[in-house]
């Protein structure tokens, strides 16, 4: 009985030093002995821990104890407005492996922000996508109907065919449209989505023939087809549902696609758009300089007024 004493005793001098942070973590040592004692390890090292943590920051603990899940949803959203990302990848991560969709393709979301930055390792950057991605499956198996489920859906295996080569890149093309397609019959006023589906539209119609014929000879997949039009349409809806707020590379993208389709004078009214509203991020400054150099090599075509009040054929009718 005396032996069970001492160590007793032992384990309480330990777990004063560990309180007294001359450890960053609760020792091993103490886990082993309390689990031959019949008690859990795990459940002691989140004691210990949270002892931890409520002495350095007792308010913050109180705090997360006080809120509901739809509470701890909400402040992530506020957060994620601010930027503070890893914050909202904290937060969000408790509540992982609930079953809640609305969490799980919030976590992908702050992981494809994070992902972009990079003072991450490469590596690591690309395990946040492997990650998204495992996550957004498992959120599209519990609620199909989610229109930002499949916004996001499409955005991952974006990211993640980044990684993986061009073969997957090029088979992953249909899947990202169904998604989108998807996303946007869900909620039409997505101006993201509607983004994303103009800018796939653009790139799939920038293709050349050469370029479907290595893809076909040498990767064995045929790119879907597309057509300016169908870009211009997208994008037009798009920039249509941004009173409130903006984004620069949809003007950027619209302006390229009035080049493609030959109508200069609109080209130039949304590359001067673009060129002058003030960007927020390096992406958004890339494309209003990009914007403002294509202004210049529009100044060689004739730029005639009434051209801006030409409407593409059936466009009209799909509105």
């Amino acid at each position: 009985m005396s032996r069970y004493k001492s160590s007793w005793r032992f384990l309480i001098n330990l777990y004063k030093l560990t309180l007294k942070k001359k450890f960053s973590s609760p020792p091993k040592v103490v886990l082993f002995a309390f689990s031959l004692l019949w008690l859990d390890p795990f459940g002691i090292y989140e004691k210990l821990t949270s002892s931890l943590d409520n002495e350095k920051s007792p308010k913050g603990n109180m705090y997360w104890q006080k809120m509901t899940p739809d509470q701890l949803v909400d402040e992530a959203d506020k957060l994620y407005s601010r930027g503070e990302y890893l914050q909202v990848y904290e937060i969000l991560n408790r509540m992982r492996y609930n079953g809640n969709p609305e969490v799980q393709w919030r976590i992908c979301r702050v992981l494809f922000k994070m992902s972009g930055d990079e003072k991450f390792s490469s590596n690591m950057r690309e395990e946040m996508i492997s990650e998204a991605y495992i996550l957004i499956n498992m959120a599209l198996s519990l609620d199909d109907s989610n229109a930002n489920i499949h916004k996001w859906m499409a955005i991952i295996i974006d990211a993640k065919t980044g990684y993986d080569g061009v073969i997957e890149k090029i088979k992953s093309y249909e899947t990202i449209r169904f998604h989108m397609e998807r996303a946007i019959e869900l909620n039409p006023n997505d101006m993201v989505v509607l983004y994303m589906l103009g800018k796939w539209n653009y790139e799939m119609s920038r293709l050349t023939r050469f370029q479907r014929w290595i893809a076909k000879v040498f990767y064995h997949h045929d790119p879907p087809m597309s057509h300016y039009r169908d870009a211009y349409e997208f994008l037009m809806r798009s920039a249509e549902l941004q009173t409130n707020e903006y984004y620069i590379p949809t003007f950027y993208i619209l302006g390229k696609t009035c080049i493609k389709l030959g109508h200069f004078y609109r080209a130039r009214y949304y590359l001067q758009y673009a060129a002058f509203l003030p960007p927020r991020t390096d992406y958004e400054e890339k494309c209003a300089r990009k914007s403002k150099s294509l202004v210049i090599q529009l100044d060689k075509y004739d730029l005639a007024s009434e051209s801006i009040f030409y409407d593409f054929p059936n466009f009209t009718d799909q509105m």
